[in-house]
C-alpha cells in the first residue's frame, strides 16, 4: 500500500523523490512503532497538503485497490488460449 500512496502523492503534485523519501520514512516507524502506516502518515504536515484524511482512508482501503491483478488477469487469459 505504501506503493500505492506514493503513487497517490505524485499524481496530486508532489515530487516523486519527496513522495518516496516522506513514504519510506513514515513506512519505518510505522514499522518500528507497531502502527498504522495510515496514522502516520497523516501527522505529515507535507503530506495533508496534497492529501486529506478521507483520501488516506480510500488509498490504505485494500478493497480499494486492484493494482496490476487487471493485467495479470488479462495475460493468464491470453495465455490460456494455448491450453486447449
Amino acid at each position: 500500500m505504501a506503493e500505492r500512496l506514493m503513487a497517490e502523492l505524485t499524481i496530486k503534485g508532489m515530487g516523486r523523490q519527496t513522495a518516496y523519501g516522506i513514504v519510506r520514512e513514515c513506512a519505518i516507524k510505522a514499522n518500528k512503532d507497531q502502527k498504522l502506516l495510515s496514522n502516520v502518515i497523516l501527522t505529515k504536515d507535507e503530506v495533508k497538503k496534497y492529501l486529506s484524511h478521507e483520501d488516506v482512508e480510500k488509498i490504505m482501503n485494500p478493497h480499494t485497490y486492484t493494482g496490476s491483478s487487471k493485467k495479470i488477469v488479462e495475460e493468464i487469459l491470453e495465455s490460456s488460449k494455448k491450453w486447449f
